[in-house]
């Protein structure tokens, strides 16, 4: 069984976004227009029209790193300082750790859970 949520993030529209990669597995995608941004870690990150791929040692802190940039330039927003795992798209593997307001500009699965309460007062009875 596949999540539904997991069906529409892989079908992605190819044309607009390029796959995200961590250690060779599929993570997420990156929009084509973002792809700039990325240049300016190659010690971390390899940029083609085709792909992104993190390549650093420790990728938690990598993108911690590009995280911090990415918000100060205006393209990841609504910063929570809330760790979310990134996970491999085929089977959920956790890969890395990252900011959960970055996780739309990766392109990554984001799972959440809401719950509306009600309360009884003697105003609402």
């Amino acid at each position: 069984m596949i999540w539904p949520a997991l069906a529409a993030a892989l079908r992605r529209d190819s044309a607009a976004r390029v796959p995200f990669l961590i250690a060779g597995r599929e993570a997420g995608s990156v929009a084509r227009v973002d792809l700039w941004s990325l240049r300016a870690w190659p010690h971390w990150l390899t940029v083609t029209d085709e792909r992104v791929t993190l390549t650093a040692s420790d990728p938690d802190a990598a993108l911690a790193a590009v995280n911090i940039a990415l918000r100060e330039q205006g393209l990841v927003r609504a910063w929570r300082d809330e760790p979310y795992a990134i996970v491999d798209l085929a089977d959920g593997e956790r890969l890395a750790s990252t900011e959960r307001a970055a996780a739309r500009f990766w392109g990554t699965l984001t799972l959440g859970a809401h719950a509306t309460g009600y309360v009884a007062d003697l105003v609402g009875r």
